[in-house]
Protein backbone atom coordinates (compact mmCIF):
# COMPACT_ATOMS: atom_id res chain seq x y z
CA UNK A 1 0.00 0.00 0.00
CA UNK A 2 3.04 2.29 -0.19
CA UNK A 3 4.21 4.18 -3.23
CA UNK A 4 7.61 5.65 -3.91
CA UNK A 5 8.29 8.95 -5.63
CA UNK A 6 11.36 9.63 -7.72
CA UNK A 7 12.39 12.87 -9.38
CA UNK A 8 11.81 11.31 -12.81
CA UNK A 9 8.13 10.71 -11.99
CA UNK A 10 7.47 14.32 -11.09
CA UNK A 11 6.44 17.08 -13.42
CA UNK A 12 7.86 20.36 -12.21
CA UNK A 13 6.75 23.59 -13.75
CA UNK A 14 7.98 27.04 -12.88
CA UNK A 15 11.13 29.05 -13.31
CA UNK A 16 13.54 26.64 -11.70
CA UNK A 17 13.46 23.01 -10.64
CA UNK A 18 13.54 22.45 -6.87
CA UNK A 19 16.52 20.74 -5.28
CA UNK A 20 16.24 16.97 -4.99
CA UNK A 21 16.45 17.02 -1.19
CA UNK A 22 12.91 18.42 -0.95
CA UNK A 23 10.68 15.87 0.80
CA UNK A 24 7.82 14.58 -1.32
CA UNK A 25 4.71 12.86 0.02
CA UNK A 26 5.48 9.16 -0.40
CA UNK A 27 2.54 7.41 1.22
CA UNK A 28 -0.84 6.86 -0.30
CA UNK A 29 -3.79 8.00 1.76
CA UNK A 30 -4.84 5.76 4.61
CA UNK A 31 -7.17 3.02 3.32
CA UNK A 32 -10.70 2.82 4.61
CA UNK A 33 -11.59 0.69 7.60
CA UNK A 34 -13.08 -2.05 5.39
CA UNK A 35 -10.00 -2.10 3.13
CA UNK A 36 -7.77 -2.48 6.20
CA UNK A 37 -9.90 -5.38 7.44
CA UNK A 38 -9.82 -7.07 4.02
CA UNK A 39 -6.03 -6.74 3.76
CA UNK A 40 -5.54 -8.04 7.31
CA UNK A 41 -7.79 -11.02 6.47
CA UNK A 42 -5.76 -11.61 3.28
CA UNK A 43 -2.49 -11.70 5.25
CA UNK A 44 -3.72 -13.90 8.11
CA UNK A 45 -5.94 -16.32 6.18
CA UNK A 46 -4.88 -19.99 6.59
CA UNK A 47 -5.68 -20.94 2.98
CA UNK A 48 -2.92 -21.69 0.48
CA UNK A 49 -4.43 -19.55 -2.31
CA UNK A 50 -5.36 -15.99 -1.35
CA UNK A 51 -5.95 -12.85 -3.37
CA UNK A 52 -6.39 -9.20 -2.53
CA UNK A 53 -7.37 -6.45 -4.95
CA UNK A 54 -8.11 -2.88 -4.19
CA UNK A 55 -7.91 0.66 -5.41
CA UNK A 56 -6.90 3.75 -3.55
CA UNK A 57 -8.11 7.25 -4.26
CA UNK A 58 -6.12 10.17 -5.49
CA UNK A 59 -5.43 13.30 -3.49
CA UNK A 60 -4.14 16.85 -3.84
CA UNK A 61 -2.17 18.95 -1.37
CA UNK A 62 -2.07 22.72 -1.88
CA UNK A 63 -0.14 25.23 0.23
CA UNK A 64 1.86 28.44 0.25
CA UNK A 65 5.53 27.81 1.03
CA UNK A 66 8.65 30.00 1.07
CA UNK A 67 9.19 29.02 -2.60
CA UNK A 68 5.71 30.10 -3.67
CA UNK A 69 2.41 28.34 -4.21
CA UNK A 70 2.91 24.56 -4.43
CA UNK A 71 0.50 21.83 -5.46
CA UNK A 72 1.18 18.09 -5.30
CA UNK A 73 -1.36 15.76 -6.89
CA UNK A 74 -1.52 11.99 -7.05
CA UNK A 75 -4.10 10.15 -9.11
CA UNK A 76 -5.88 6.95 -8.13
CA UNK A 77 -3.99 3.66 -8.05
CA UNK A 78 -4.72 -0.07 -8.05
CA UNK A 79 -3.08 -3.01 -6.28
CA UNK A 80 -3.47 -6.77 -6.74
CA UNK A 81 -1.69 -9.40 -4.63
CA UNK A 82 -1.84 -13.18 -4.66
CA UNK A 83 -0.35 -15.70 -2.27
CA UNK A 84 -0.21 -19.13 -3.86
CA UNK A 85 1.82 -22.29 -3.25
CA UNK A 86 4.27 -20.86 -5.83
CA UNK A 87 4.81 -17.69 -3.74
CA UNK A 88 3.73 -14.08 -3.66
CA UNK A 89 2.71 -12.20 -6.78
CA UNK A 90 2.29 -8.45 -6.60
CA UNK A 91 0.88 -6.16 -9.27
CA UNK A 92 0.41 -2.43 -8.83
CA UNK A 93 -0.68 0.33 -11.18
CA UNK A 94 1.32 3.34 -10.12
CA UNK A 95 -0.73 6.50 -9.90
CA UNK A 96 0.20 9.56 -11.90
CA UNK A 97 1.98 12.24 -9.87
CA UNK A 98 2.45 15.93 -10.48
CA UNK A 99 4.16 18.69 -8.55
CA UNK A 100 3.61 22.29 -9.59
CA UNK A 101 5.47 25.27 -8.12
CA UNK A 102 4.35 28.80 -8.94
CA UNK A 103 7.07 31.07 -7.58
CA UNK A 104 6.31 34.44 -6.08
CA UNK A 105 6.91 37.38 -8.43
CA UNK A 106 10.18 39.25 -7.97
CA UNK A 107 10.03 42.40 -5.84
CA UNK A 108 9.25 45.61 -7.69
CA UNK A 109 12.03 48.19 -7.58
CA UNK A 110 11.10 51.76 -8.42
CA UNK A 111 13.76 54.10 -9.75
CA UNK A 112 13.38 57.84 -10.15
CA UNK A 113 14.81 59.11 -13.42
CA UNK A 114 17.15 62.07 -13.40
CA UNK A 115 15.07 64.76 -15.03
CA UNK A 116 16.50 68.19 -15.81
CA UNK A 117 13.52 70.13 -14.44
CA UNK A 118 13.95 68.50 -11.02
CA UNK A 119 17.51 69.75 -10.53
CA UNK A 120 18.04 72.57 -8.01
CA UNK A 121 18.29 76.11 -9.30
CA UNK A 122 21.74 77.80 -9.23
Amino acid sequence: MYATVTAAMLTVTGWAAPPLDVPYPTLTPMPSYNAQRAYRHFLTSPYSYRTYSGSYPGFTVREFTPRGYERYSQGPGYIHEEITPRGLEHYEVEPGRERVIVPYPPPVVYTVPDLPYLTPLP
